[in-house]
């Protein structure tokens, strides 16, 4: 489900019980499961009852704040939603992660994930030419994992900030940098422009080692690529 409008739509069928069941299945990883099938086995949905399908609710996302240096005009969200326990999250792609009752729409915490002022600072002053001075760009995928069971909406900014939140309270548990221009240009070879949309990433919830590489625009100066392995134990234990 594509979103680039600023209204995100649920539907739900009109038995209570069918939408109990339906709440009872996460979607808590980008593509549902950890092999990024992007399917789910649910049986609720046939063809005597889709008929039956209404609107239940409808969130309006409201707009990028007006003048904002680095995220307005940054409008919507692209990706799909995650639902997890009977609770709906995204992103803006200005950076704003929302938590909504499945059930009613209704907000239960939001958090803004501004660039920190430091990053900007060197992004603005070096502006070396392996790495554009960008924060705009669509949140292509976000991950609930469950590390020593307990879950952890994850992200990765436009900014490359790995952020960690309590889905329960919005509270971040972790904000780290994944990439900085010092690091990117000191790996051999790297060259070319990096791309203004998240990058795809995954966990090991065993080892807890997060893998990620940069994204890449799809243009001939696009950078090379390369996965980088980060140790998530010192702030997950």
């Amino acid at each position: 489900m594509q979103m680039s409008i600023a209204v995100v739509l649920l539907a739900a069928l009109l038995s209570p019980v069918v939408l109990a069941q339906q709440q009872a299945v996460d979607w808590a990883r980008y593509n549902s499961v950890p092999g990024n099938w992007n399917y789910v086995e649910q049986t609720q949905l046939n063809k005597e009852n889709i008929k039956y399908l209404e609107i239940k609710w409808a969130f309006p996302i409201p707009p990028a704040s007006v003048g904002d240096p680095y995220f307005s005009g940054s409008e919507g969200v692209v990706h799909t939603p995650l639902i997890y326990k009977g609770v709906v999250y995204f992103v803006t792609n200005w950076h704003r992660v929302y938590a909504l009752d499945l059930s009613t729409g209704k907000t239960l915490w939001s958090v803004d994930l501004p660039p920190p002022k430091e990053f900007v600072d060197q992004i603005l002053a070096d502006k070396p030419p392996l790495w554009e001075p960008f924060f705009r760009g669509h949140f292509h995928q976000i991950h609930i994992f469950e590390i020593d069971g307990r879950p952890y909406l994850f992200l990765i900014t436009n900014y490359y900030y790995l952020i960690a939140i309590d889905p329960f309270t919005g509270d971040v548990k972790l904000r780290h940098p994944i990439f900085t221009a010092d690091y990117l240009a000191n790996i051999p070879g790297n060259r070319g422009v990096y791309d203004v949309s998240t990058p795809s990433f995954t966990i090991d919830t065993r080892r807890k080692i997060l893998v990620v590489g940069p994204g890449t625009p799809e243009d001939q100066g696009a950078g090379r690529g390369f996965f980088v392995g980060v140790d998530l134990k010192p702030w997950l234990e």
